[in-house]
């Protein structure tokens, strides 16, 4: 949810060439980094990126359909563990310890197929981003 009116960051992406807009990530320590990328570069460039929680994208635009592809390779990587260890509550992470004590083998990290992908994705492409006034209201982000 965001306090803005999100009419004047569609007109800015239909009157450009870019496939998506988004707030301006909001600090380095906002950026979702894979364990395989380059954290501190990824974090760096934070005022490149667009943020996580509030964008807009055009259909079936290059970003999309990579990042669609991105999330089902993560996804078809771990499909034999996701079947043995599914999910026990909306926020189940791998590692998570449980109320009973015991910890969670749900083999997702919390940003592995969103925020990982999304802020690589958007580092690969910054060209492709424009950066509108639609930042979340993070008052209560999980």
């Amino acid at each position: 949810m965001t306090g803005y009116n999100w009419l004047p960051a569609f007109s800015a992406l239909e009157n450009s060439d870019a496939d998506g807009a988004g707030y301006t990530e909001l600090g380095p320590g906002c950026v979702a980094v894979h364990p395989s990328s380059d954290g501190p570069a990824l974090r760096a460039a934070y005022k490149k990126l667009i943020g996580n929680a509030a964008f807009l994208f055009k259909k079936r635009s290059s970003f999309t359909t990579e990042w669609f592809k991105r999330v089902n390779n993560a996804l078809d990587e771990k499909i034999d563990l996701l079947k043995e260890n599914p999910s026990k509550h909306p926020q189940d992470v791998l590692g998570m310890q449980f109320s009973d004590g015991t910890i969670s083998k749900y083999p997702l990290r919390w940003a592995e197929i969103q925020g990982e992908i999304f802020h690589q994705l958007t580092f690969e492409r910054m060209d492709s981003v424009i950066h509108v006034d639609i930042v979340p209201l993070m008052d209560y982000y999980r």
